[in-house]
């Protein structure tokens, strides 16, 4: 389209921060997070990104190809099963109501 891809980026990146703040607004003040379960991924991020800077930018790109795909089926997996413990549990009337909200 004509737009150098390293304007486009920040842009991008930029409107989706902006757009995923002001949802998660909404969500935190109707009370649908555990901020705990925020906190902790924000504090277990910082040593993350120390990690990812050191070990994985010299990490050979075949060992760093199989761990991608190694996190995806193992999250595939988790996904699946609580989806299939979730429909064996039979959903009250107030649940399945809460639940489209």
């Amino acid at each position: 389209m004509g737009l150098d891809p390293r304007l486009a980026f920040p842009v991008m990146a930029t409107g989706g921060a902006l757009t995923i703040a002001g949802a998660g607004t909404r969500h935190v003040l109707r009370g649908y997070v555990d901020l705990r379960i925020a906190l902790g991924i924000v504090i277990g991020g910082i040593p993350a990104v120390f990690i990812a800077a050191f070990i994985v930018k010299s990490m050979p790109l075949e060992v760093l190809r199989w761990m991608v795909i190694f996190v995806v089926l193992y999250a595939a997996l988790m996904m699946f099963r609580a989806a299939m413990a979730g429909r064996r549990k039979p959903l009250t009337l107030e649940a399945d109501r809460a639940a489209a909200l």
